[in-house]
């Protein structure tokens, strides 16, 4: 995304599946699929990109 200002928020959330669905009660839109992706020497990384109601793009993230 080439736009001028803020390219997105990052969150470290508890349950990536139930926050994303808060998003989008609230009028977040999906932006993306929910992606768990194993991380050699990191871990395992759970992640998935909304924008939350104002347009904003948003990622929720947990590390398991």
């Amino acid at each position: 995304i080439n736009r001028t200002g803020l390219a997105h928020l990052a969150f470290q959330v508890a349950d990536v599946a139930a926050t994303r669905q808060e998003v989008l009660a609230a009028g977040g839109q999906d932006y993306g699929e929910l992606v768990t992706a194993d991380l050699p020497g990191a871990g395992t990384l759970e992640v998935v990109y909304l924008t939350d109601p104002e347009g904003n793009l948003i990622e929720l993230q947990r590390w398991l």
